[in-house]
């Protein structure tokens, strides 16, 4: 399984990488997963007809949290800190 997230399409498209990446995907027989719709759209863009069938068989698994299932609990009050990790780049978001 090969998961791409924004950063990845960006630099395999900007590359011209995603063409040799779709079609060494579909040797392997793998599957791939796009985190948003549009990054799907965008990689699909810029492979040729020939493995445009693994970016049409890979599934959108959107990220994000399940509020529902893990809502908010208790904890003790204590001065506010907010932590990222990842890096900040213009490619994020659509």
């Amino acid at each position: 399984v090969a998961i791409a997230h924004s950063g990845d399409v960006d630099l395999l498209c900007r590359r011209k990488l995603a063409a040799p990446v779709a079609a060494l995907l579909t040797a392997r027989r793998a599957r791939l997963v796009f985190v948003a719709e549009h990054l799907r759209a965008r990689f699909a863009r810029a492979v040729p007809r020939p493995f445009r069938a693994i970016v049409d068989q890979a599934e959108v698994v959107p990220m994000g949290v399940d509020a529902a299932r893990f809502g908010a609990v208790q904890v003790e009050r204590r001065p506010r800190r907010v932590v990222f990790l990842g890096r900040l780049v213009a490619v994020k978001g659509a």
